[in-house]
């Protein structure tokens, strides 16, 4: 729940098949590997590596006539029945509506030297987009056929685009370092003069010279890299970045004018459905609370990112009147509605799979794929995610907090957006009462505040009553005790203004022998899932900790039986990546009562401190366990 992540593989586009048809131009059936590819292969079958292996890729891209016409070609190795099952299937990216594709050479060389071709029945064609975010691109996936033991795979493919059709500005992306070692990495780039192409990288692997309005950089033997699914790998690795912007604010400038072109001309309309939408409400935050409730669960979101609107919203009229809308549509609505309240906003674009804004080294638009609103109130700055209706403007989004930002507003640079130094605030309070059998009544209440009822409420309000009730309890059981069966009760879905509360009720049967002195430890199981939840799995990997602040109060109640004698350590453990502290009372009453509180600031864990971190995870965990003694009366 508390890791918001990407994992740098290709599987992650599969995600909903598109029915439209691309145009894909194909060879001619029966086709002959040309000699440059043969040349390639054979170049390298006295030297095969032991493990699969892009043993060449190279990127021809030249821009001419408002044209940029992309040749690109990968040739990967598979040495083992392994690398066929986990790396047999590849993809290809384009535009739908601005690419001409041409396939060149896609299919398989096997061991005794026949091609075999992709189908065109067998290329899939998948959308890019994903809630929440918007791209215009389609992904072309297919499996390389008739893989055998010593095959090649072979990708070849010229893209061509109008460049004075589309929306935002032309660039490319490239990362040199992948999921499997590279051999021969190649670039050449070629502009005209009166064009100017800007480009930069830090990769270590590349070496680049630029000459007479060309680029040629060139890399071998880059090795693996090692995956992790909690890592923002655009983070991690440098790649080699080529636009055609001059400047941020000429990106800014180009990107507002699209905005406004959904804005303009409709400032009545709009101020109309607000005035009736408000009614006679006088109080700012309230009316914003109206505008926002409105825009985030009445206008369904819906993505439509085509070319056309790949970074232009709709008008907000029509997105009004059908109620639905992307990120663009939701962000332009709602802007529109602050400005008829005298709210000045400002539009914001969002990279949701990057952090380092430092990292945006070449201005242009194509690094952002969301878009919110923020704003000022009482001098407060907020910023609302119109896609995400379990969240209250009053914070921001849990899965955008810290990633980087560019605020539509001139003289700005790609920046960190806000993000709280403990985002997962929690508080549990239970009462344990021992009977004379030795058996224990729980009641337990937990609170799960701001960002943290946010996930909660996405989780759960997709869920019927049966499915909320078996989660809960499948939770209780993982995290405090199998085999109980808890009565719950639940409140704070509807309203994003709220904490989610949690009560619960169990009963433990006898464990205890009532005849002896109760010699006891109680294991503090929702401090030490949310301890788990923030342990460091990698290794190799910067790690950034968004933060908790869990608090639990315990009431034991043994005076049934037992009179407490010693009472459990009070702790004030500080250490520099965080601090537990504990206080243990007696009430007038004879209860124990054992307050607790754990605080972990969002921070980023150097590879080098890791352990250290997560030792001092497990010194929390261990020593959050609450022991007593209390004799027999």
């Amino acid at each position: 729940m508390k890791n918001s992540y990407r994992i740098f593989l290709f599987l992650y586009i599969l995600i909903a098949a598109s029915f439209s048809q691309a145009e894909i131009s194909w060879p001619k059936d029966n086709l002959q590997l040309s000699e440059a590819i043969t040349k390639i292969i054979q170049s390298v079958q006295e030297s095969v590596p032991n493990e699969h292996a892009e043993i060449y890729s190279s990127y021809d891209i030249h821009i001419k006539d408002n044209r940029a016409i992309q040749r690109i070609i990968r040739i990967y190795y598979f040495p083992n029945n392994k690398s066929i099952q986990n790396n047999g299937a590849e993809y290809l990216t384009f535009n739908e509506k601005l690419d001409q594709v041409k396939i060149n050479y896609l299919g398989s060389l096997t061991k005794d030297k026949k091609f075999i071709s992709v189908s065109k029945s067998d290329l899939k064609i998948n959308d890019s987009n994903t809630y929440n975010t918007f791209s215009s691109h389609k992904y072309g996936v297919f499996n390389f056929p008739g893989l055998d033991v010593g095959s090649f795979g072979i990708l070849d493919y010229t893209i061509t685009r109008d460049i004075s059709k589309q929306e935002t500005d032309w660039s490319r992306e490239l990362f040199v370092e992948y999921i499997y070692p590279r051999m021969n990495f190649n670039l050449s780039l070629s502009w005209p003069a009166d064009h100017p192409i800007f480009w930069k990288t830090n990769n270590k692997y590349l070496t680049c010279t630029e000459e007479s309005n060309t680029l040629t950089c060139s890399g071998k033997n880059i090795p693996a890299i090692k995956t992790e699914d909690k890592i923002y790998w655009a983070d991690q690795f440098e790649s080699i970045q080529i636009g055609s912007y001059t400047s941020w604010d000429q990106a800014i400038s180009h990107s507002l004018d699209k905005f406004f072109l959904a804005i303009d001309s409709h400032e009545d309309e709009i101020g109309k459905f607000v005035d009736g939408l408000v009614g006679e409400e006088e109080n700012i935050e309230k009316k914003i609370d109206i505008i926002y409730k409105f825009v985030s669960q009445e206008i369904q979101y819906v993505s439509h990112s085509e070319h056309g609107n790949a970074i232009t919203p709709h008008s907000v009229i029509r997105t009004l009147n059908k109620r639905f809308g992307d990120c663009k549509d939701k962000a332009a609505l709602f802007y529109s509605m602050l400005n008829d309240i005298n709210v000045k906003a400002v539009p914001v674009l969002v990279a949701t799979d990057r952090t380092k804004p430092a990292r945006l080294a070449i201005p242009s638009l194509n690094y952002f794929d969301h878009m919110i609103v923020c704003f000022q109130v009482d001098k407060k700055r907020a910023c609302a995610d119109l896609t995400n209706n379990n969240s209250d403007w009053r914070y921001i989004s849990p899965y955008i907090q810290g990633k980087s930002a560019l605020f539509l507003a001139h003289n700005n640079t790609p920046k960190k957006l806000y993000s709280s130094s403990t985002r997962w605030k929690s508080e549990t309070t239970t009462k344990i009462e021992f009977d004379k059998l030795g058996g224990q009544k729980e009641n337990s209440t937990r609170h799960y505040f701001y960002e943290y009822a946010s996930t909660y409420r996405a989780e759960l309000n997709a869920l019927t009553k049966d499915e909320i009730n078996k989660k809960l309890l499948d939770s209780y059981n993982d995290i405090v005790a199998k085999d109980i069966n808890p009565s719950f009760k639940i409140s704070g879905l509807e309203d994003v203004t709220q904490p989610i509360k949690i009560k619960s009720e169990a009963v433990y049967k006898p464990f205890i022998d009532p005849e002896l002195d109760l010699d006891y430890t109680e294991q503090d199981a929702w401090i030490k899932s949310e301890l788990d939840s923030i342990k460091i799995s990698n290794e190799d990997y910067e790690s950034f900790i968004s933060g908790i602040e869990a608090r639990s109060n315990y009431t034991f109640n043994v005076s049934i039986l037992w009179s407490l004698h010693i009472l459990p350590s009070d702790l004030e453990l500080t250490h520099k990546f965080g601090k537990l502290s504990r206080k243990s009372t007696q009430s007038q009453n004879g209860e124990l009562v054992v307050n607790t509180v754990v605080n972990i600031p969002q921070q980023t864990i150097t590879p080098e401190s890791i352990k250290e971190f997560n030792k001092m995870i497990d010194l929390f965990k261990r020593e959050s366990n609450i022991y007593f003694y209390a004799k027999l009366k």
